[in-house]
Parts: structure tokens; C-alpha cells; sequence
């Protein structure tokens, strides 16, 4: 949100990605767990925020800081609760192995009117997302 802001966000996650901290620190593994505890909504998924961010509607989970998780917990070593989240986080994906940039909480619904190309899944050893001979908007 802001530097000095108080309010839990799940773009704390990206904290071991960029380099900040280790994945492993007390500080991030703390981080990590609170972020699960506060702001999970369902199997997998995670709301970005809880504060009232002015926009109409409200906050689904989104799909990037879920991703980021999985991320996190790598780098923090918990290679099993990766791999659980991550599967749960495969299950949501739409009939084009697409993702919404948000779900309803029960992961049922996509909240957002738009689709998120930056999580498109591929089978193992398949090629590389947009290489299927398809638009990947289509």
C-alpha cells in the first residue's frame, strides 16, 4: 500500500522474490503464515488486502498474490505446502487453462471482468503458453 501503512498486503510475498529477504528468514516465514492466516479465503486462494479501497464490488481473491504464495513458501522451503497450494491453484483454471485475475472466495467465480494471461498453465514438457497454434485470447 504505502511505506509507513500498517494494513496487511499479500505483495509482502514478493519480498523473497525480489531479494529483500531471504524466503527463509524468521521475518518472512512470520510474514507468510500471517498473510495465510489473515487474509486466505479459501483452499489456496488469498485476497490481496482487507482495507476499503474505494472500488464498487467486493474483494475476491486474487490470483496473482495466490501464485506468489506458492512462490514464497518455496523460497521459505516449505516445498509440500507449495506443491498443495499450487495444486489447488491448478484447479481453478478455465476451459483454455486461463486464469481470472480474481475469484469469488469459494474459487467458483471469477470476480473481475478481465482474464489474466500471466498464470496460463501448460501441460508438463508441452510448449510454452501462446505456442499451441491458438490466439491465447481466443
Amino acid at each position: 500500500m504505502a511505506y509507513e501503512c500498517t494494513d496487511l498486503d499479500a505483495s509482502l510475498l514478493r519480498i523473497p522474490l525480489v531479494g529483500f529477504l531471504r524466503g527463509d528468514d524468521p521475518r518472512m516465514l512470520a510474514t507468510i503464515d500471517r498473510i495465510r492466516e489473515e487474509l486466505g479465503v479459501g483452499p489456496g486462494l488469498l485476497r490481496r488486502y482487507r482495507i476499503d479501497d474505494g472500488l464498487p464490488g467486493g474483494e475476491g481473491a486474487f490470483l496473482l498474490c495466490c501464485f506468489e504464495l506458492v512462490s514464497a513458501l518455496v523460497l521459505a522451503g516449505r516445498h509440500d505446502e507449495a506443491r498443495e497450494v499450487f495444486d489447488q491453484l491448478r484447479g481453478y483454471a478455465g476451459p483454455l487453462d486461463l486464469y481470472a485475475e480474481q475469484l469469488a472466495p469459494d474459487g467458483t467465480t471469477p470476480v473481475a471482468d478481465r482474464t489474466w494471461t500471466g498464470t496460463r498453465r501448460r501441460p508438463a514438457g508441452g510448449p510454452p503458453a501462446g505456442r499451441r497454434g491458438r490466439c491465447v485470447r481466443c
